[in-house]
C-alpha cells in the first residue's frame, strides 16, 4: 500500500511539473466587459472572441496579421483589431483597461494601442498612446472638450529597439474628480505622472459629466478609430486585452500581474 500510495504521489508531481503552465492561478474576472485572449489564437478567420461571455467579438482587419503565442502580431501598416461595439456604457463610468504589448520599436512612430473619437475634436474620445519618446498617454474627454484629461507617465517606459513584454494598466475612476482619477500601472507597478496638465487629475469631469460620454465609433485595438477612418497603427505584439466595467485597485492591479507574467516570460 505505501509503495502504491508513493507511485501516485510521484505521477502526480510528474503531471503537475508537465502542465503547470495550464494551471496557474486565475485572476478575478468579474466586471469585464471585454477579455481578448489573443495567446489563445483565433477561433474563426478574421475572430477575435470575446472570452468575457458578453460577446463582444471583435473583428481583424488589414493584411499582416499573424497569430504567435503568446499573443498577435501586427505589422502596423494597416492592421488593428475593430471591438464592433463603442462601449459606450463602460466609458461612461469607472473603468480599467488592460494590455500586453510587446513593441518593435519603443521610440519610432506615434502608435495607438487602442482609441476612438467621437467626432475628431476631442469630444467624447478615448486614446491609449505611444509616444515617440517611449511615453505613455491617455486622453479621455467623457463629454466635451473642456472635459479632457490628460495622463502621461512620469518616466520613460519604453526604450529605442525591439522591446520585451510589458502589461500597461489605465484605471480610469469617475467618482474622484481630481488627482488620481486617472492612473498608469507599468507591469503592476504604479507610475507616478508629472506635472499638471499631464498628471491625471480629473477636476474638469465630474461624474455627472463623465456619465454624459456618448460615441457612435466603435473602440479599436492597435489603430485609432478618427470617426471612423483607422489610422496611427501599433506595431509590435499584443494579448491580454481586457476592458473592466470597475476602477481597479493597485492591489487588484498587481495581481492582474502576477497570474499573468509567466506567460510572457516574466
Amino acid at each position: 500500500m505505501r509503495k502504491i500510495l508513493i507511485i501516485v504521489l510521484f505521477l502526480a508531481a510528474t503531471l503537475f511539473g508537465i502542465n503547470r503552465r495550464y494551471i496557474q492561478q486565475q485572476f478575478n474576472t468579474n466586471n469585464l466587459a471585454v477579455y481578448y485572449k489573443l495567446w489563445a489564437g483565433l477561433t474563426a478567420p478574421a475572430l477575435v472572441f470575446d472570452y468575457s461571455g458578453n460577446g463582444n467579438d471583435g473583428t481583424l482587419v488589414g493584411t499582416l496579421l499573424l497569430s504567435v503565442y503568446p499573443g498577435l502580431d501586427i505589422a502596423g501598416s494597416d492592421e488593428y483589431i475593430d471591438t464592433g461595439t463603442t462601449f459606450q456604457t463602460t466609458l461612461a463610468s469607472s473603468y480599467t483597461m488592460n494590455i500586453w504589448v510587446k513593441l518593435d520599436d519603443g521610440q519610432g512612430a506615434i502608435d495607438y494601442i487602442a482609441a476612438t473619437d467621437a467626432d475628431g475634436s476631442a469630444n467624447n474620445m478615448f486614446r491609449l498612446i505611444l509616444s515617440d519618446d517611449g511615453k505613455i498617454i491617455f486622453a479621455f474627454s467623457p463629454q466635451a472638450a473642456a472635459n479632457r484629461v490628460d495622463l502621461k507617465s512620469g518616466v520613460v517606459v519604453f526604450t529605442n529597439g525591439a522591446q520585451p513584454w510589458k502589461m500597461l494598466t489605465i484605471v480610469a475612476d469617475a467618482t474622484v474628480n481630481g488627482a488620481g482619477g486617472l492612473k498608469l500601472y507599468v507591469n503592476g507597478v504604479f507610475d507616478s505622472p508629472p506635472a499638471a496638465p499631464f498628471d491625471g487629475d480629473t477636476s474638469a469631469a465630474t461624474e455627472a459629466e463623465w456619465s454624459n460620454y456618448a460615441s457612435a465609433q466603435n473602440l479599436y485595438i492597435g489603430a485609432w478609430n478618427l470617426n471612423g477612418t483607422a489610422q496611427n497603427f501599433y506595431a509590435g505584439i499584443m494579448d491580454d486585452v481586457m476592458l473592466f466595467n470597475v476602477a481597479k485597485s493597485a492591489v487588484e492591479v498587481k495581481n492582474l500581474f502576477e497570474t499573468t507574467r509567466w506567460r510572457f516570460g516574466i
